[in-house]
C-alpha cells in the first residue's frame, strides 16, 4: 500500500515507519500496543489495556468542571462533605436550559492489528503449511517474503512451479492449501528448532519513501489511523486549549471527554 503525506501535516514518517514495521497480527498486537502507549502516555490523563488487549486512553477535559460556575442548591451539593464524583453526577443529572452542562463524550478508534499467517503444520522436509489470519487473496501470496514468530524467522511462500506440473494438467489459481513456506530448514527436526506450530507470521514488506512525500509499507491498514490518533493526542494543547496539568480550555468548559481506542482483532471481525 502507498500513501502520500503532505509536508504541512507535520505527521512523522519516521513514526509511521516504526509502526509499520512492528509485527501485529490479529491476536498478537502487543509490539504495536507497546509502541503506541509510549507515544501517547505523556499526553493523556489516563491509559489502560483491557482484557482483550485494546489500548484505551482518555483526555478528560471535564475533570475540574464543568461545574465551576454552578449555583449550589438542593440538587447540587457543593459542601465540603461532597466529593467530586457526587458533584459531577449531580451536574450531569441537571442539564441547564442552554445545555451548557450536558456532558459530551467522544470516542476515536483505529485498529492496531494486521492480516498475516499462522503456522499449522510442519512437513517432513522442513517446509511449513499455514492458514491465513484475516482476509487475504491467496493469488498474491506466491513469492511473498514472511517473518515468522517473535524472532522473525525469515521465509518465502512457495507454489509448485508450472514446469513441474504434469503435461496437460489444468492450471488453477493458487489456494492456501497449495502453498507452503521455505525457511531454509533441512528437515522436520531442523524446522522445529526455528519455529513452532501456532507461530504467527507477518509479511516482510520494507518501508520506503519515494516520490513527492509518498511512502509504502506494511500494515498501513490501520497503522496510519493509529498514527493520526497518536498525533491528535500529542496536539491536545491546540484542540483542547490546554495540557494534562489542567489548564483551562474551551473543550473542558463544554464538558467534552475524548477517548482514544487502539483496538485489536479488527481483521478477523471484532
Amino acid at each position: 500500500m502507498a500513501l502520500k503525506v503532505r509536508r504541512a501535516s507535520g505527521i512523522s514518517l519516521e513514526t509511521l515507519k516504526a509502526l509499520s514495521e512492528r509485527p501485529g497480527v490479529s491476536g498478537y498486537e502487543a509490539p504495536v500496543r507497546d509502541l503506541l502507549r509510549g507515544l501517547i502516555e505523556p499526553y493523556v490523563d489516563s491509559v489502560a489495556v483491557d482484557t482483550m488487549g485494546n489500548l484505551i486512553a482518555v483526555i478528560d477535559t471535564v475533570r475540574e468542571g464543568p461545574y465551576d460556575d454552578i449555583e449550589c442548591d438542593e440538587s447540587v451539593d457543593c459542601s465540603e462533605d461532597a466529593n467530586e464524583g457526587e458533584i459531577r453526577r449531580s451536574v450531569m443529572a441537571r442539564v441547564s436550559e442552554k445545555g451548557s452542562h450536558r456532558p459530551v463524550r467522544v470516542l476515536l478508534a483505529a485498529h492496531m492489528d494486521e492480516v498475516g499467517i499462522l503456522i499449522t503444520h510442519i512437513e517432513r522436509d522442513g517446509t511449513l503449511r499455514f492458514g491465513c489470519v484475516g482476509g487475504i487473496d491467496a493469488s498474491v501470496l506466491p513469492a511473498k517474503r514472511v517473518l515468522i514468530g517473535e524472532n522473525g524467522v525469515p521465509g518465502v511462500i512457495l507454489w509448485k512451479p508450472i514446469h513441474l506440473e504434469k503435461k496437460n494438467a489444468e492450471i488453477k489459481p493458487p489456494s492456501v492449501d497449495s502453498l507452503f513456506i521455505d525457511i531454509g530448514a533441512t528437515d522436520l527436526d531442523d524446522a522445529k528448532k526455528m519455529v513452532a506450530l501456532g507461530d504467527f507470521g507477518v509479511f516482510a514488506t520494507d518501508f520506503e519513501q519515494f516520490g513527492d512525500g509518498r511512502a509504502k509499507g506494511k500494515a498501513f491498514d490501520d497503522r496510519v489511523g493509529c498514527l493520526i490518533l497518536a498525533e491528535l493526542v500529542k496536539r491536545r494543547s491546540i484542540w483542547a486549549g490546554g495540557d494534562k496539568t489542567g489548564s483551562a480550555s474551551a473543550t473542558r468548559d463544554r464538558g467534552i471527554t475524548v477517548g482514544f481506542a487502539f483496538t485489536v482483532q479488527e481483521e478477523v471481525g471484532l
